[in-house]
C-alpha cells in the first residue's frame, strides 16, 4: 500500500471501497487514516482527497507543517495530478471543461479539467484526466457536464449504463483511478498501475470491440 516514504510524508495506493477519513456515513468500517496511524504510531493528515470508491495515489503528511507545504506543491502549475477513467461515449482526442462548480458554501468557484483520449471502444472511451483545480467531485461533475459520464459512478453517472456494465463486465465500482502524481518541488513523480479488476474490464471491452469490427467487415 505504501509506494513512497519521505521524511515527513508518505504516498500510498488507496484501494477502492475505503474512506480516507472517519465518516458518519459508515462509522463501523475502519478508515485509511485510522488504520495507518496504528502502523506508524502517530496520526497522519490527508493532503488531498480521494472518494471512497476511487483508487490510486494519495499523499498523507505526518504533521500540519508538511501538510501545508505539500498542499502548496500540489497547487503549483508544474504539479501533475492525473487520473484514468472509462467514460460514456466516444470522446474527442482532447477537450477541456472549465465550468465553475459550487463549493460547500454554495458559491461558484473556477474549475478546470483536461481530458485526453487513450482508447475508443464502440460505446465508451478510456481517457486520461488532469485536474488543474481541486473542487469536490470535480472530475465526476465535469464528466457529467460534458455528457461523458464515468461508468460506475452512482452519484453523477447514468444508472442504466452502470447496470449494463455491472451485468456485462462485472464493473461494481466507479472506473476512476488516480494513476500519476508529480510534484517537482518535492522531487516526486510516481505512477500507480491500474487495479486488476479495471484492467480486466478494459480487456473485455477490447474483445467486444474486435468482434464488432469483424461483424461490420463481414456484413
Amino acid at each position: 500500500m505504501i509506494l513512497h516514504r519521505g521524511d515527513d510524508f508518505v504516498v500510498v495506493e488507496k484501494p477502492a471501497g475505503i474512506f480516507v477519513h472517519k465518516t458518519q456515513l459508515d462509522a463501523t468500517k475502519p478508515d485509511l487514516l485510522t488504520r495507518l496511524a496504528k502502523d506508524f504510531g502517530h496520526p497522519l493528515h490527508a493532503v488531498h482527497r480521494l472518494d471512497r470508491s476511487v483508487s490510486g495515489l494519495l499523499v498523507l503528511a505526518f504533521d500540519a507543517a508538511a501538510t501545508k507545504r505539500l498542499q502548496a506543491a500540489m497547487q503549483d502549475p508544474s504539479a501533475i495530478k492525473e487520473y484514468v477513467a472509462l467514460v460514456r461515449g466516444r470522446c474527442a482526442n482532447e477537450f477541456v471543461c472549465t465550468d465553475p462548480l459550487k463549493g460547500p458554501d454554495g458559491k461558484l468557484r473556477e474549475a478546470r479539467t483536461e481530458y485526453r483520449c487513450l482508447r475508443r471502444f464502440p460505446w465508451c472511451s478510456l481517457v486520461a484526466i488532469r485536474i488543474r483545480t481541486g473542487r469536490r467531485h470535480q472530475i465526476r461533475r465535469h464528466c457529467d457536464r460534458v455528457q461523458h459520464h464515468i461508468l460506475g459512478d452512482t452519484t453523477h453517472g447514468k444508472s442504466r449504463l452502470n447496470a449494463l456494465y455491472r451485468e456485462r463486465y462485472g464493473l461494481h465500482r466507479i472506473y476512476l483511478h488516480a494513476r500519476r502524481l508529480s510534484l517537482p518541488s518535492e522531487g516526486l513523480d510516481l505512477r500507480s498501475r491500474m487495479p486488476q479488476r479495471l484492467a480486466e474490464v478494459a480487456v473485455a471491452l477490447d474483445v467486444d470491440a474486435r468482434t464488432v469490427r469483424a461483424n461490420e467487415a463481414s456484413s
